[in-house]
């Protein structure tokens, strides 16, 4: 029984499918259709919650060990997809975490099987503190896919259907960061640092990865929660006492993990039994649209909305389309896929695509690299894989910018799009890149790896694209 109700809503968001009924008056009884992003899907639960008798509670007990005690059972048994509706507790005195036992484990979980993918909710801190950037401890992990929140088309003050003290509006919009929702960069320390040093000013990676609607989403009530639950009383019941509204990135990543059960079955139906993590991953990220910019327009990722809200329209599009390819998928050998970048037959370790045509008139193009790094103590990339496109003698570097580039007139956006890719290209192992009207009648897309930190490695990794017309003005 879930007396907390929380499992229940986010286990509904992914796969639930019922009837959300409206008395009126006039009218009678008004149905409407509820479901889930995936209400096909197959689930399996797992509980972190332990029931203490002596004070007749739950509380959440995180595992020791992740790999064992989380992700294996699941991934021996088939699944696939792990989504995480859970983190460590904000202490305001300790302030962010940095990358700990917990991101460790879920990077070489990822790393040694690479397919299953591991999503986890970015937290809720955005608006308890003066810190900048909240986003830590498992939710900083290279591999996984951490997801933020926005708001929803659901009006919403503040206090309408989730009771906030001086907090105000979470979040109207569906484009709009749901205050709560944490915020990156992640914390980075230099091997040479004591880990008892908290205040080393060095800028960690992107994160979060994504975002979805996190405001006053509709989902399962729980049966088991009594009148008196603190869920009744934080969160807003609905009309029909089937359903109850939440809010927080617990609710965004269920959402998610339903996208992306829908992205493998596309996969599968297109021919790719077996993707890979860092495929799904790349093509959710090239799918998305980044709303906020707060590092400033057209640079494409920020430590609010990483690289931008899930469209998953535009991700299964790139399947139908074939613009996908990934390198060292050990599952299987289809026509999308290639040798991992240590075991290509050339000295500069690259992958190349075949010339890719251009549509006539103004376009954008974007293109986005996922791999699976190697854990390590400190969460520095051990591998440094790069993203490059190329056009009529033009050229773009991952996270640069949409609008900027080594061909650019402007100095000044030359310095930053240089400044991004090479702070990047140290500490992501997500690259996107943003090209509006491609010079060139085709492009070419690059994958190279420029550092090894572990030379045994494979180096495998996965690329998106997707290339349109724009309307005219």
């Amino acid at each position: 029984m879930d007396e907390e109700g929380h499992g229940t809503h986010v286990c509904a968001s992914i796969c639930g499918s019922g009837i959300y009924t409206i008395k009126e008056p006039e009218n009678g009884a008004v149905t409407i259709k509820v479901r889930g992003t995936a209400p096909a899907a197959t689930l399996m639960v797992q509980s972190l919650m332990l029931y203490k008798p002596a004070g007749r509670y739950w509380k959440m007990e995180k595992p020791l060990d992740l790999a064992a005690q989380l992700f294996k059972k699941p991934y021996d048994l088939g699944f696939r997809i792990h989504n995480n509706s859970w983190g460590k507790k904000w202490d305001n005195e300790t302030g962010q975490l940095g990358y700990e036992t917990q991101a460790n484990a879920i990077d070489g979980f990822v790393h040694d099987h690479q397919d299953i993918i591991v999503l986890m909710a970015a937290g809720n801190n955005g608006e308890e503190n003066e810190y900048k950037s909240q986003i830590g401890a498992a939710a900083v992990a290279k591999n996984c896919i951490t997801v933020g929140s926005t708001g929803s088309t659901r009006q919403n003050d503040g206090q309408n259907f989730i009771k906030v003290q001086d907090v105000g509006n979470l979040g109207t919009q569906v484009n709009e960061t749901a205050v709560f929702s944490s915020r990156g960069p992640t914390l980075r320390r230099s091997p040479h640092v004591d880990e008892a040093d908290k205040t080393t000013p060095v800028v960690g990676r992107i994160k979060p990865d994504i975002v979805a609607p996190g405001v006053a989403v509709l989902s399962a009530a729980s049966r088991a929660l009594s009148a008196q639950s603190r869920k009744k009383n934080t969160w807003r019941i609905s009309e029909d006492n089937d359903w109850i509204y939440a809010s927080g990135t617990s609710m965004s990543t269920p959402l998610v993990a339903g996208c992306v059960a829908l992205l493998r079955e596309a996969l599968q139906e297109g021919g790719k039994q077996n993707p890979s993590a860092a495929l799904v991953k790349a093509l959710l990220i090239n799918g998305a649209v980044n709303y906020s910019e707060s590092l400033g327009l057209g640079v494409g990722y920020d430590y609010e909305q990483g690289f931008g809200r899930v469209d998953i329209d535009s991700s299964i599009a790139m399947i139908r389309q074939s613009s996908f390819m990934e390198g060292g998928n050990a599952f299987e050998a289809t026509q999308f896929d290639v040798p991992p970048l240590r075991q290509i037959p050339t000295a500069a370790r690259r992958w190349v695509s075949p010339e890719i045509p251009v549509p006539s008139g103004r376009n954008r193009l974007v293109v986005s690299l996922a791999y699976p790094d190697p854990a390590s103590i400190f969460g520095e990339l051990q591998n440094d894989i790069n993203l490059y496109v190329f056009s009529a003698g033009s050229e773009r570097h991952g996270n640069m910018g949409k609008s900027s580039g080594l061909d650019h007139t402007s100095k000044r956006n030359l310095m930053l799009s240089h400044y991004l890719h090479t702070y990047s290209a140290i500490t992501d192992n997500v690259e996107k890149i943003i090209w509006e009207n491609v010079p060139g009648k085709t492009f070419k897309v690059v994958v190279s790896i420029n550092n090894n930190l572990k030379p045994k490695d494979p180096a495998a990794f996965a690329v998106a694209w997707d290339i349109r017309p724009l309307a005219r003005l």
